[in-house]
């Protein structure tokens, strides 16, 4: 996926979530799934990246430990 990114310094932010199976009814009249976050702790707060003009792609290597 192609994304307009600006050449320089950015923050990369990650998402991703896991469906518990559960489902909270709480807080609305629509049953929520619950999910939980699975990015591990390190990267919550995004990396820092530096964008070149070359639009040369960037794999992330993500590690719980």
């Amino acid at each position: 996926m192609a994304a307009n990114v600006p050449v320089g310094k950015v923050r990369v932010l990650f998402t991703a979530v896991k469906d518990t199976g559960k489902v909270e009814t709480k807080s609305t009249s629509q049953p929520i799934p619950e999910v939980v976050n699975i990015i591990p702790d390190r990267y919550r707060d995004g990396l820092d990246l530096e964008v070149t003009a070359d639009g040369a792609k960037k794999d992330f290597d993500l590690k719980s430990r």
